[in-house]
């Protein structure tokens, strides 16, 4: 099976004591990898960024596997998130807190480059989005005119109405709790309801507590069933469970479905839920979201140049 994703992807500095890891992060970088690691052909679409850190990345999507598609160059660093693993707290930053520059600067492709592109979406079963841009608009479209499966994962909402009319043009919408207006959460099953959707599946994260899903049955939603789990023993690192919950529920779900059907077997739902839960669990007990797939690898070398931070590594180019 054959995924294309498009939005947040970058690096990870992972700081563990005296030790630094370097991987592939993202929400889209990291539901792309652990669908390769499941076998897929597992795609990224982004743009060239033009510093060290692009070309570093997409080496090690490479070696996962992952193909990658750059799409037009920008003049900016690849985004970066360095992350703080000890035994008292985990924290990951976006911000330097040495030097104050701002690591996570997306630039997402434009509409007119991916079109330039000619990328013939018909040749996957999924595209996977974690924003909307204009760009993303394009390829969901694409996506939709053939039949083809699209899953959106927000990591934010301000505007209810603006976060619900992005979520009625696709297939499953997947979101954190904690990460959502709870008065959106509280209206969201009756609004889809009222209105025209695409909308098959949603699923709702409760952090450590478990999950809950809806499925379109007939021409409505169900009201929201709520799955409790047990937490996770000796967790290590949880900041790429979602990721692998992901990618675990997509494996198992068009396993079953190919492409979006009218009426669902509810017991596939759990089923690829419960997947999803046993992959995010594995994944908690590693060092970095993607620390599952580089436990056997060598370490990566930083570049032999004089960092500007040695925090952030941020690198002069001029």
């Amino acid at each position: 099976m054959q995924a294309l994703g498009i939005g947040f992807s970058g690096i990870d500095i992972i700081k563990n004591n005296n030790n630094e890891l370097i991987m592939p992060g993202g929400t889209c970088g990291n539901v792309m990898s652990a669908l390769a690691s499941l076998h897929w052909n597992a795609n990224i679409i982004k743009s060239r960024y033009k510093d060290y850190w692009n070309d570093m990345a997409d080496l090690l999507w490479e070696s996962l596997k992952v193909n990658i598609i750059n799409c037009g160059t920008v003049n900016y660093a690849l985004p970066r998130i360095v992350g703080v693993i000890n035994d008292e707290n985990n924290h990951y930053y976006t911000t330097c807190p040495q030097c104050g520059k701002k690591l996570i600067g997306f630039v997402s492709p434009t509409r007119a480059k991916l079109n330039s592109l000619g990328i013939d979406t018909s040749a996957y079963d999924i595209l996977f989005y974690d924003r909307i841009t204009d760009g993303v608009k394009y390829l969901l479209d694409k996506f939709l005119q053939n039949n083809k499966w699209t899953f959106y994962e927000p990591n934010s909402a301000y505007n209810y109405n603006t976060w619900v009319n992005n979520i009625l043009s696709c297939h499953i919408v997947k979101f954190s709790e904690d990460r959502i207006p709870r008065i959106f959460l509280n209206k969201l099953i009756d609004t889809l309801n009222s209105k025209n959707r695409n909308t098959k599946i949603v699923v709702i994260t409760h952090s450590t507590h478990g999950y809950s899903y809806s499925i379109t049955k007939g021409k409505k939603m169900t009201k929201l069933k709520k799955i409790s789990v047990r937490a996770f023993d000796n967790v290590i690192d949880s900041s790429g469970a979602g990721d692998w919950l992901t990618a675990g529920f997509i494996d198992k779900l068009l396993q079953k479905y190919k492409t979006p059907p009218e009426i669902f077997d509810e017991q596939v739902i759990v089923n690829s839920l419960a997947f999803g839960h046993s992959l995010a669990k594995e994944a908690c007990s590693y060092i970095g979201a993607l620390g599952k797939l580089f436990s056997d690898k060598k370490s990566i070398e930083l570049p032999k140049v004089r960092f500007m931070c040695d925090f952030c590594k941020s690198i002069n180019y001029n």
